[in-house]
């Protein structure tokens, strides 16, 4: 079993109402990792072998991801339906 090392991750405020989704999506991308949410951190168990920087930057495109997908979803709705007309 290789070394664990643990990061936190701080959450701004504007990001936490997508945080547990955005770890939804983390869990199979990454299925090494052991994620989790205290208060407005995420916490990341993980290899030794995986960088900090790398651990940070999925972790943030995640939550940004999941944000702009969400705040989005009213629009491309509505675009579909545009679209989709006969």
């Amino acid at each position: 079993m290789q070394p664990q090392s643990t990061h936190r991750v701080e959450v701004a405020e504007d990001l936490r109402p997508f945080a547990a989704t955005a770890l939804s999506r983390l869990g199979y991308l990454h299925p090494n990792w052991r994620l989790r949410i205290e208060a407005s951190t995420i916490i990341a168990d993980v290899a030794d072998a995986e960088s900090v920087e790398t651990i940070v930057r999925e972790i943030r495109y995640a939550l940004y991801r999941e944000k702009i997908l969400t705040e989005t979803m009213d629009m491309r709705r509505s675009l579909l339906r545009m679209v989709s007309r006969p």
